[in-house]
This record gives structure tokens, sequence and C-alpha cells, in this order.
């Protein structure tokens, strides 16, 4: 998401952001704040497919909210846990995902596999 810090609206935009995440959320989803402007939302029995559908379709509502600043971006790292993964791999993998979908113009989706050309 573009820097809110330092604007008035900032903690309300972030606010804001966790009732979008909220909302695109299923009754088992659990959406959660890691901190700063980061946000994880963990799918519970969701395939890579699906998990990136859910992330752009929480993208794209992100995009057509309302925001007390204007236009704000979304950025969304995208990673499903494999045989061996531990949380720790699985946020890192998330973290990779999100690096690339921030360094390849922002405001888009990205799974981990996509990262070395496999499709989820």
């Amino acid at each position: 998401m573009n820097d809110t810090w330092g604007h008035p609206a900032g903690d309300e935009v972030l606010v804001q952001l966790g009732e979008v995440l909220t909302a695109c959320s299923r009754e088992d989803d659990i959406p959660a704040r890691l901190g700063g402007e980061e946000f994880v939302l963990i799918l519970p029995d969701t395939d890579a497919a699906e998990a990136l559908e859910r992330a752009e379709r929480l993208r794209a509502a992100a995009e057509k909210a309302d925001w007390p600043v204007g236009r704000i971006t979304v950025s969304v790292g995208v990673a499903t846990a494999s045989a061996g993964d531990t949380e720790a791999t699985l946020l890192k993998k998330a973290d990779e995902a999100l690096y690339a979908s921030k360094t390849h113009g922002r405001n888009q989706t990205t799974h981990y596999n996509e990262l070395d050309g496999r499709l989820p």
C-alpha cells in the first residue's frame, strides 16, 4: 500500500483496509495485521489457484474502495504451504511474492510459485 505514515488519515486507511480484508474473508479465514502496513490472510484448506484468485479479489476490492487519502495501491504476495513448510518459511515465501508484486509495478498479485515459472 502507498505510504500513509505522516498523513493525518493514515490510521483511518489502515483500519479501512482491515475492514476490506475482513469483508473479503470467509468464515474460517484468518485476517490479521502483521505490522506496519502489512496484513496477512490465512486461507485454510485452499489450494494455490484458489488462494491466488481470492487474493486478487481482495486487491480489486481495495482498488475500488473510497479512501480518505485518494487512491491507494495494494500489492499482494501469496504462498501456499508445501510439505516441510513452517510458519516462518511460508511467511518468507509470501514476503518474496509480495516483493515481486512491488518490484513489477505495484498494485498486483503474485503467487510464490510464479517466481520460478511454476503456475499455482
